[in-house]
């Protein structure tokens, strides 16, 4: 009866080629060989007389690791595959009620592993990413939301990644500054969800900001001109969501 050389062989996950396997045979003695797995192809000696070589080819492995058989020549041949390894860089996400571009997620696995994925949400949308073959990012978007919070998923190679999104709210520190008749540049911290954008507005000529507008946490920086005559009051308003939240400027005189 013919022998094989190897009886087995160990493949890595994205799969391939296969090591050919000999036959060994008398002359004129004539064998057949076959796949017994659907992930198992043959692509060389499916029949033969004599001495001979079977070629075989794996699919990549997108799930856990399996084990195969050919028949080759009457004897079986044992295909034990591992997994593709897929891992994201993080599994969630917070951003802002205004929506908008999501960080992307980075996609870690071997070369020729293919993975895919998509939104669980209508208010999520996968930009770029939706399918890939190795490492690769993912990137989304997230639509706009005026209510208070929610909650959504997105499936990348398998894993879950978590958005949770909140209405965009805003706190000024400190919410009022006084400042002496000389004028000056001073700043405030303004608070916000990521993502979130703002904008600021002066009710006075004398009190000024180049930072008019914005994404996010920020120093806002301010000005105030030098004051030749009573003592005065100024604001600065921000505004995030049709939200409106006052920064109260008091200037003494001479």
């Amino acid at each position: 009866m013919p022998s094989i050389n190897p009886t087995s062989q160990s493949i890595a996950g994205p799969g391939g080629a296969g090591t050919p396997v000999a036959v060994t045979a008398v002359p004129g003695c004539a064998w057949t060989s076959a796949s017994n797995a659907a992930w198992l192809t043959m692509t060389a000696g499916t029949s033969g007389t004599g001495n001979g070589t079977v070629g075989f080819n794996v699919a990549a492995n997108t799930s856990t690791s399996r084990t195969g058989t050919l028949t080759i020549a009457g004897r079986t041949f044992t295909v034990d595959q591992a997994a593709c390894p897929y891992e994201i860089d993080r599994t969630s996400q917070t951003i802002g009620g205004d929506g908008g571009v999501g960080t992307p997620v980075a996609v870690t696995t071997q070369a020729g592993c293919p993975w895919t994925s998509a939104a669980n949400v209508s208010w999520l949308r996968i930009t770029s990413g939706a399918s890939g073959t190795g490492s690769a990012n993912v990137t989304f978007t997230v639509d706009s939301f005026d209510d208070s919070s929610r909650a959504g998923t997105l499936t990348i190679a398998g894993r879950t990644f978590t958005i949770n999104q909140e209405r965009c709210t805003a706190t000024l520190t400190p919410e009022n500054q006084s400042v002496s008749s000389s004028g000056g540049s001073f700043s405030v911290l303004l608070a916000t969800q990521t993502g979130c954008h703002w904008t600021v507005t002066s009710n006075a000529a004398w009190l000024t900001t180049d930072d008019a507008s914005g994404i996010g946490v920020m120093t806002v920086n301010y000005r105030v001109l030098p004051n030749g005559g009573g003592n005065r009051t100024g604001r600065l308003t921000v505004v995030v969501s049709g939200e409106q939240e006052t920064l109260t400027v008091s200037q003494g005189s001479n």
